[in-house]
């Protein structure tokens, strides 16, 4: 059964990261930034079709499978190193929308979620997972102001022979 995730949108008093000593070093970290523009601009809705109407235990938070994924792939983690991540390190808890002592969402459900989005591919011929990411790079290219169809100079490649030209030669290739 699917059932959207709201607990992120308010903040509890005593959560355990209201209270921290260096808040702001949280605040400004790469985790904040996960945190403000995966975890809570994911739009479940989107992933409502993997699940069954009314009859089941309601799914996992899609926002926290979504997220925890894409810190897997950023750090180039395997799914037990993740597993200890989640389990341990505040900045990954922080990002996925959890408060110490929580139970997080564990790698058997992240892997379930992944063969259903699969099973889907195969079926419907359509990737959520990709449209979901485009939806999140391009609010994300809006919200940073980068215009992506510029390339930039260090994008240009000279011959590959760089190392055997002189100053002229290099320049006659540049221009």
């Amino acid at each position: 059964m699917f059932k959207k995730n709201n607990k992120h949108n308010q903040d509890i008093i005593f959560d355990w990261d209201m209270n921290l000593p260096n808040r702001t070093r949280l605040s400004t970290s790469n985790w904040n930034t996960i945190r403000n523009h995966v975890f809570e601009q994911v739009n479940e809705s989107h992933f409502s079709v993997l699940y069954s109407g009314n009859i089941g235990r309601p799914n996992a938070p899609i926002n926290e499978i979504v997220t925890a994924i894409t810190i897997k792939e950023i750090h180039d983690l395997t799914f037990r190193e993740l597993d200890n991540e989640l389990d341990w390190h505040i900045g990954v808890q922080y990002s996925c929308g959890y408060s110490i002592g929580e139970p997080s969402v564990t790698t058997k459900t992240i892997c379930n979620f992944i063969r259903s989005l699969r099973e889907y591919e195969d079926e419907t011929g359509i990737n959520l997972f990709d449209i979901e990411f485009e939806r999140l790079t391009r609010g994300q290219l809006d919200s940073f102001c980068v215009i992506g169809k510029i390339a930039s100079t260090d994008s240009t490649f000279l011959d590959t022979n760089i190392c055997d030209y002189n100053r002229l030669q290099l320049q006659i290739e540049a221009d």
